[in-house]
């Protein structure tokens, strides 16, 4: 990914210091009820970031703002160096840029909303009451015409237009951990945590069945769960991540090509967003450090890379 002139002057080179951290030996990887204790040494963390798919200076991302113990919606223009808050919103919300040149997602009252990359125009797209409804992981398809999310009671995975109003729901794939467009008439998904299959695949929405492509151990350690999925059309591959790698296979003859690998107990990834002219991706990463016996310091930020894993750089946000 060759940066544009205005990139550089807000980014610095990535530091690995991948060393094993001796409170891993107190922590069952495949244990999700008790991890370390967990100390972030920074206010604000950074989650969700997606390109304007129509610009690469420019990205939203979510914020989380460990005083207030609140979420909100941003955008990033790297030509200006300004931020620009939208909304707050849900602390599991993505903030998905759409080629219409809205920004979706989900609100602190839980509901979808779409709100212009400037602030205004913010619009509520469903109108869900009750305690345990919400709506979670809205992403845009490649012509800003439908969106793909969760929805409860159910927790199915609704399609919807751009206003919000259903057009289809999945309930075949139960509740699938992580999703994403694949063209016009497949979608990317994970199967349920539960599933022994539980890995990379998609779901044809005309023949309705599931095409799975390729398996992590998720069932021996959490590291192993399926963070995100990009189709990428030109390779036909899927380009998937774990907390610990981040790699793509191929829909076709199924092989498996790592792009970057994290370092178990150091160096974690989680979520990312494609470049606009597909040269690379942005992420979020977490850097763990020792702190004393079952205690790690954490730190939380958004860097980028080429699609080889190379030139992997951190961000530098305002904050």
């Amino acid at each position: 990914m060759t940066d544009k002139n205005c990139i550089a002057p807000h980014t610095v080179p990535a530091v690995n210091v991948d060393t094993i951290i001796p409170v891993w030996e107190c922590f069952d990887p495949a244990d999700f009820i008790t991890p370390p204790s967990v100390f972030y040494l920074e206010r604000y963390q950074f989650y969700a970031p997606s390109f304007n798919p129509n610009d690469s200076t420019q990205i939203a991302y979510r914020l989380w703002d460990r005083n207030l113990q609140e979420s909100s919606a941003w955008v990033f223009d790297f030509c200006t160096g300004a931020s620009t808050f939208l909304a707050k919103c849900r602390p599991n919300s993505t903030v998905d840029w759409s080629v219409k040149n809205w920004i979706v997602y989900t609100g602190r009252d839980t509901n979808l909303w779409k709100i212009k990359p400037n602030g205004t125009e913010a619009t509520q797209l469903t109108s869900l009451e009750g305690e345990f409804t919400y709506t979670i992981w809205a992403v845009w398809d490649n012509q800003g015409e439908r969106i793909l999310y969760r929805r409860s009671p159910d927790h199915y995975l609704i399609i919807s237009d751009e206003n919000g109003n259903d057009l289809d729901s999945i309930p075949e794939l139960g509740i699938s951990f992580q999703w994403d467009w694949m063209g016009n008439d497949a979608i990317l998904s994970t199967l349920a945590r539960d599933d022994p299959q539980h890995g990379i695949g998609y779901f044809d929405l005309n023949t309705r069945e599931y095409h799975n492509i390729d398996q992590t151990n998720f069932g021996t350690s959490y590291l192993d769960r399926i963070r995100d999925l990009i189709w990428l059309e030109e390779e036909q591959s899927i380009l998937w991540q774990t907390h610990t790698l981040i790699a793509k296979t191929n829909i076709h003859t199924l092989q498996r090509t790592v792009v970057k690998e994290g370092f178990p107990n150091a160096r974690q990834y989680s979520g990312f967003g494609l470049s606009p002219d597909k040269e690379g991706f942005i992420v979020h990463r977490f850097d763990w450090e020792y702190a004393n016996i079952c205690s790690v310091f954490v730190r939380n930020h958004l860097y980028l890379m080429n699609m080889d894993g190379s030139y992997e750089r951190r961000i530098l946000l305002d904050w």
